[in-house]
């Protein structure tokens, strides 16, 4: 790596609950490594407060370190949300990563579905200022409509970033229920974990 390597400021932050990670997420991941080239992406794993996963924190956290293992950047994976619990909110989480990386900005990186129902987190105006906002789209997005709630978070003096990845609508429910059909859509070393550790009932499926 040369001197712009070094220079590189920027942290991504992607949270989701990653039961499992697919390729869906690292496909966002990719695009938002294109769009603003930070020099790191951090995975943050979350325990949703309205439901119990069938996976455990180590389980979910290490499935994300093996998808991050081929990517062509660098990846971390945090486990500061996933070890705080249901009750962990993103901006106590940005709080936390503003100390932590008080040089570089930060960009929040979500799909368009979790984008438009941002303004309902807990202290989104916040949240949008300490950290950009990056969303990837989707086939079959109302681009109107997104843009529409762009410009209103603007008026707000948020930054929000618009990524064109077009992504397809995978469902880590569909994953979880055909392993053996889905495992295109899973890094190899991701389904060999979820196959060696026999998650999500996949005896039935050999």
């Amino acid at each position: 790596m040369g001197r712009n390597d070094d220079n590189k400021k920027g942290i991504v932050l992607f949270g989701g609950t990653f039961n499992p990670i697919h390729q869906g997420h690292i496909r966002l991941c990719c695009s938002a490594w294109n769009a603003v080239h930070p020099r790191l992406v951090i995975l943050m794993p979350t325990q949703p407060f309205y439901k119990e996963l069938d996976t455990d924190a180590a389980q979910r956290i290490e499935m994300c370190q093996k998808a991050a293992e081929d990517l062509p950047f660098p990846v971390a994976v945090d486990g500061y949300e996933i070890q705080q619990g249901s009750t962990c909110r993103t901006y106590d989480t940005l709080c936390v990563m503003k100390e932590k990386f008080p040089d570089d900005p930060l960009y929040l990186l979500m799909g368009s579905d979790t984008f438009l129902s941002f303004s309902y987190w807990y202290r989104w105006q916040e949240c949008g200022r300490m950290a950009s906002l990056l969303v990837g789209m989707r086939k079959g997005d109302d681009r109107e409509q997104i843009e529409m709630v762009k410009c209103r978070m603007e008026q707000e003096g948020l930054t929000v970033k618009l990524m064109d990845h077009q992504a397809d609508a995978i469902s880590s429910h569909d994953i979880r229920q055909h392993q053996e059909k889905q495992k295109d859509e899973l890094a190899p070393a991701v389904y060999a974990y979820i196959r060696e550790h026999h998650l999500y009932g996949n005896d039935g499926e050999r």
